[in-house]
């Protein structure tokens, strides 16, 4: 994710799974703050295959395949039966 090296410069991992395993603390949702990160399984509740940044109050932003750059309800439906876990970010300083 380009954005937490060019704003908070850290890097870490490009594929969601591995940003998971290897860059996060993961954390219980009601621990979410601004810039965590939530994590999305692709229906098998198995595999990450998606990931978001938290804002707040729910909302997240994430990239879709169809719509581009969106902010969408983490309670929303879909995405509560989609959710992996949440993690907060602890790369290395680039």
């Amino acid at each position: 994710m380009e954005i937490y090296l060019s704003v908070y410069d850290k890097r870490i991992e490009r594929n969601s799974a591995r940003i998971y395993t290897k860059n996060c603390e993961p954390i219980a949702v009601d621990e979410l703050r601004e810039v965590d990160l939530v994590f999305f399984h692709n229906g098998d509740g198995e595999s990450i295959s998606h990931v978001g940044i938290y804002l707040k109050d729910n909302m997240f932003a994430h990239a879709s395949s169809s719509r581009g750059v969106v902010i969408d309800d983490i309670t929303s439906r879909y995405y509560t039966e989609h959710f992996y876990g949440a993690g907060r970010v602890i790369g290395k300083k680039h």
